[in-house]
């Protein structure tokens, strides 16, 4: 017996909970394993035969720690459980300790700074901070408490039975009672989305028959080891990272690498960053997995995101979504796996700049995630459209002298546009780089020499949007007359400025380059795409242009 399939019953994390639930039971075994979706069903593969004999390494150890949620349940825990329990009224504690130290260690010395960092919380401690407020602890406890009192001898048959059940597609029962709670079956709670019918109450019992006892117990364990949790004020918010095929080691890896990822934000940022943070933790280790190198996208298959809302007195599940790892480069070799981190470090730090309570700026994270909801044809258009807002907006943030925000490089958007290869036609006309150019030349390349008191042309603060707003009009004849105009204005400008006598800013558009730029839309490219990424292309960093690099760090505070 080598290979375990777990059928996705649920659609919802609860699925990828028990597939990493059972790789991590494997894995503790000392059984090397792989994860392979499917698309029906995740398939846990073993590299050899499971025996009764591999379950007695790990006796009747239930993979994870009893919780004791505050001080008065400390003396109800079972005695079957010792001192194997998670005491979160202690770690909670050590917790805010913790956090009003680390907001002072900003300029602390490194000596002190270590010390703050040695006094850190145990790196589980959000798992059960979340378990404890969504008040999912009830069946882990439970379920920890029985295997616990069981004796080992007995209860390492079961699990081998369950394993035997679960490799015929039988169903597989472990021998106690369980009960469905939303943490581990979001379908069992009914929130603002109706997940439930009207019918049933939130205490209802019925459902809990159709719970899998030896399924619930995998749960539980994946629970720990293919998510991480954020709290949003009173909300909370769960990732949930999708294996699609990467053995065991390499994805444990990657959430161990996730657990000190700290996003601030609301839930758009979050999903942004999260996103990102395993992308990055991926690229990092995958170093020590040359033999799974491949794309990030082929690795892990996306990260699913559920939310649970506080309605007061408890937490509900009110959404359930699904983004996808991005599939910028390909991750064969070390050279790739910096091009990834040049790329990641910088969508990070521009994203990281974005503060979700200011409308205009919530609405680019908004871009960004849409960027990340798409795989396959349409990705690259909604990375133009993210990086044509974000262009715009920092030209107004510089116009008033704002200048946090930084530029996105345009070797890196070329590279990025060039691995999906559907635009290369567009990025490659000289008519479309001809015209960038001039855009550049008359915004974000004036702000810059005007900061830095050299010789600017005319900043063109109402170009952009203007362009904006008609490459979506069902003609394209407006969005050409626009370009038009803004061309023979640049040109006019260049000889006067050729005229004066001045050595810059005499550049033109010869009229054969703006014909090759023209003939992109009768060739049946539309406006719409064209437009955006003459936008977003024009306002990327390219070569030394100052960019925001004087102005001192001002970054959203996590």
């Amino acid at each position: 017996m080598t290979v375990f399939p777990i059928p996705k019953q649920t659609g919802t994390h609860a699925d990828t909970f028990a597939a990493v639930g059972l790789a991590e039971l494997l894995s503790r075994c000392h059984i090397s394993v792989r994860l392979d979706d499917t698309g029906a069903e995740y398939r846990v593969v073993a590299d050899e035969e499971v025996t009764e004999s591999h379950l007695r390494r790990v006796g009747n150890d239930p993979g994870y720690l009893y919780l004791v949620p505050n001080e008065k349940e400390r003396a109800k825990t079972p005695a079957a459980i010792g001192d194997r329990y998670f005491d979160y009224p202690r770690e909670k504690e050590r917790f805010d300790l913790w956090k009003e130290a680390a907001a002072q260690r900003k300029g602390a010395s490194s000596e002190t700074a270590e010390e703050i960092e040695g006094q850190k919380p145990d790196s589980l401690f959000q798992h059960y901070r979340v378990l404890n407020l969504v008040q999912g602890d009830g069946p882990l406890n439970k379920a920890a408490a029985e295997i616990r009192k069981l004796d080992p001898a007995d209860w390492t048959p079961r699990v081998y039975s369950s394993l035997q059940a679960l490799a015929e597609r039988r169903t597989a029962s472990i021998g106690f009672d369980t009960e469905l709670v939303q943490m581990f079956s979001p379908l069992a709670a009914k929130g603002y989305a109706r997940l439930k019918p009207d019918s049933t109450g939130r205490g209802d019992k019925t459902k809990d028959a159709w719970a899998d006892s030896f399924l619930d117990w995998l749960r539980f364990q994946g629970f720990f080891s293919a998510s991480i949790g954020f709290l949003l004020g009173k909300d909370i918010r769960v990732l949930t990272v999708e294996p699609k095929r990467i053995g065991y080691g390499y994805f444990a890896a990657v959430m161990t690498a996730l657990r000190d990822v700290r996003l601030g934000g609301a839930n758009v940022r979050v999903d942004c960053l999260g996103t990102l943070g395993v992308a990055r933790a991926l690229v990092a280790h995958a170093v020590d997995h040359p033999d799974e190198y491949g794309e990030p996208a082929e690795l892990v298959g996306g990260i699913a995101i559920t939310h649970y809302q506080s309605l007061g007195s408890a937490k509900a599940v009110t959404g359930l979504s699904r983004l996808c790892v991005p599939g910028w480069y390909p991750l064969r070799s070390a050279e790739d796996a910096a091009n990834w981190i040049e790329a990641l470090d910088e969508h990070e730090r521009c994203l990281r700049r974005l503060d979700d309570s200011i409308s205009d700026e919530l609405q680019l994270l908004v871009l960004y995630r849409r960027h990340l909801e798409h795989r396959g044809p349409g990705t690259e258009f909604r990375l133009a459209e993210f990086l044509e807002g974000y262009g715009i907006y920092l030209i107004r943030k510089r116009g008033q002298d704002d200048w946090r925000f930084r530029q996105f490089s345009l070797p890196i958007f070329e590279a990025i546009m060039a691995t999906y290869g559907s635009y290369s036609d567009i990025l490659n006309n000289r008519g479309f780089q001809a015209v960038a150019l001039a855009l550049r030349a008359s915004t974000v390349s004036a702000q810059s020499m005007k900061r830095n008191k050299r010789d600017f042309r005319e900043i063109r603060y109402d170009i952009l949007p203007e362009l904006r707003r008609k490459r979506s009009l069902p003609k394209s004849d407006e969005f050409l007359d626009a370009l038009a105009d803004f061309v023979a204005s640049y040109n006019a400008e260049s000889a006067k400025r050729l005229e004066q006598g001045k050595g810059t800013g005499i550049a033109r558009v010869a009229d054969d380059d703006f014909a090759a730029f023209v003939s992109l839309i009768e060739r049946d490219r539309s406006p719409a795409v064209v437009g955006a990424l003459l936008c977003a292309y024009a306002t990327c960093k390219a070569g030394q242009e100052a960019d925001g690099d004087k102005s001192p760090d001002s970054t959203k505070e996590d």
